[in-house]
């Protein structure tokens, strides 16, 4: 008996490891002005698929800019990743610092849940966060909508913002 539990553990070990990709790109630019400032672009991308189906975008840039003799180098990085189920759930996350080192951080998701009775709930929610270089004020945002589409055919609609419900209707059809 002990040798067919561990048969059986590798596989499923290995069933959410294991990724195709699609598509892995990079590239590299150089210009520079007749001023003298030179901009330089890195920029990834790769699209994945897993054994489960999820699918799975990521993209990461990097852009310096070096003004001729001025010593003041500026960076700007930025990284997006986009996931999809199979059952239709989706995540978003878009990041970044500009050239003056305020961070921003974009975040998105979108949940759809079917219930007993036949009513189906789909969640979105969105999560702002901004935070400036060096001034300590950093905020957040968070929204979330929700809708139900009752059993009975109508549909209920709940807004909240930080936590508080905004707003909430349900309309009859």
């Amino acid at each position: 008996m002990k040798t067919l539990s561990k048969l059986f553990i590798i596989p499923l070990a290995l069933l959410g490891s294991v990724a195709t990709v699609n598509a892995d790109s990079r590239t590299h630019t150089e210009n520079t002005d007749s001023s003298g400032t030179s901009v330089t672009v890195d920029k990834s991308h790769q699209d994945s698929t897993n054994m489960l189906g999820t699918h799975t975008e990521k993209t990461d840039i990097e852009r310096e800019t070096d003004p001729k003799g001025l010593n003041n180098k500026t960076k700007e990085t930025y990284h997006a990743e986009e996931s999809t189920k199979p059952n239709g759930d989706r995540s978003a996350e878009v990041s970044g610092v500009d050239a003056n080192g305020t961070a921003v951080k974009n975040t998105d998701s979108e949940k759809t849940r079917a219930h007993w009775d036949g009513s189906k709930t789909t969640t979105e929610t969105h999560t702002r966060v901004v935070d400036p270089k060096g001034l300590g004020n950093k905020s957040e945002t968070e929204t979330t909508n929700e809708v139900t589409h009752n059993a009975d055919g109508s549909t209920t609609t709940k807004r909240k913002v930080n936590g508080e419900t905004t707003s909430e209707t349900t309309v009859a059809h």
